[in-house]
């Protein structure tokens, strides 16, 4: 099946065939694209400002508000925490029942797919370009069962699993500073 967000409002399950199998009305256009997280949850924001955790059937597991659109895309550490920004420029982490852990704010809308390295450092950019490297804390909090940081657990997303290479040498600190990322559209 096929799980999208779409500009009316609503999120489809698809089958093979392009047959619709349900359709959730999700209160505002799904922006960020929809994440299956332990093949039984899907989990996607929406330009209401909301963070929603669907069962496989459609069903509200959870909803978080985060009372400013969502058009980011979450990504799972290998801590089990669910990580997602908003056009208010904030990196939320949330835990698998979709209470809040810690927040991070850098100032500008993250938009892009988060990127979580296998020794646990969440990259991501904002619209302003400027690119983070954060240690993901995990003491204290709960260890999933599950490890899906990327599709396929693909980090350079290249169809193979395999470790990626940061170039960060400084893991010391929970920011590394010196990036700049820019956008370039064919």
């Amino acid at each position: 099946t096929i799980i999208i967000g779409s500009n009316d409002g609503k999120v489809y399950e698809l089958s093979a065939k392009r047959e619709k199998i349900w359709a959730y009305i999700a209160g505002g256009k799904g922006k960020s694209f929809p994440m299956i997280i332990d093949d039984s949850r899907i989990l996607f924001g929406n330009t209401n400002g909301e963070i929603i955790c669907l069962n496989k059937d459609a069903s509200v597991n959870w909803r978080y508000y985060a009372n400013i659109p969502v058009y980011g895309t979450a990504a799972i550490s290998n801590s089990g925490q669910i990580l997602i920004g908003d056009e208010a420029g904030i990196l939320r982490s949330l835990n698998e029942e979709g209470k809040l852990l810690w927040d991070f704010q850098t100032g500008s809308a993250i938009e892009a797919p988060i990127l979580i390295t296998n020794d646990n450092l969440a990259m991501f950019g904002n619209l302003k370009g400027d690119v983070y490297a954060l240690k993901i804390p995990s003491e204290g909090l709960y260890q999933a069962k599950y490890e899906w940081p990327t599709f396929k657990g693909d980090n350079k997303r290249t169809g193979n699993k395999i470790d990626a290479l940061t170039g960060i040498k400084n893991q010391s600190s929970n920011i590394v500073k010196d990036y700049q990322i820019y956008q370039n559209y064919p």
